[in-house]
């Protein structure tokens, strides 16, 4: 397996040197082997990053993120995606992960994140109901 100084994987991820320590910090990442001026990064460093990139353009927290990459199989997926589908388009197991749009009226419209939990989506279907009946009874009695 290929060996990589932190200076070459910034540059194969686009991502700074700072970022990367960052993810070794936050798990998102494993640490490098060995450490200090020895350490080096290996190609399975590079692909994750690159996944947290997609995965932070979906807008995702840094904690669904840790979510995901602790998935070994969303991973293995991923990356069995090939590499044009991780370093470029989302695959279609990120983009599932949308924003949301629910029009309650012609001037208004709700957003919310598609990976929210069913229990806040449930209390979101709740407030979409409620918002639509309110809209429809004011332009009601202001017709009247």
């Amino acid at each position: 397996m290929k060996k990589y100084k932190i200076n070459d994987v910034s540059k194969e991820t686009g991502c700074t040197k700072r970022t990367i320590r960052y993810y070794v910090q936050r798990n998102l990442i494993p640490p490098p082997d060995y450490a200090g001026r020895g350490a080096y990064y290996n190609e399975h460093h590079i692909e994750l990053i690159k996944i947290i990139k997609i995965l932070r353009k979906e807008y995702l927290p840094l904690e669904k993120i840790k979510e995901k990459l602790d998935d070994n199989i969303f991973v293995k997926k991923v990356l069995a995606k090939g590499k044009k589908s991780v370093t470029g388009k989302a695959p279609d197991l990120l983009t599932r992960n949308r924003i949301v749009r629910v029009n309650l009226s012609p001037d208004i419209e709700i957003n919310y994140k598609d990976y929210l939990p069913g229990t806040i989506k449930n209390k979101i279907e709740k407030i979409i109901k409620f918002s639509i009946n309110i809209l429809t009874e004011e332009g009601s009695n202001n017709n009247e």
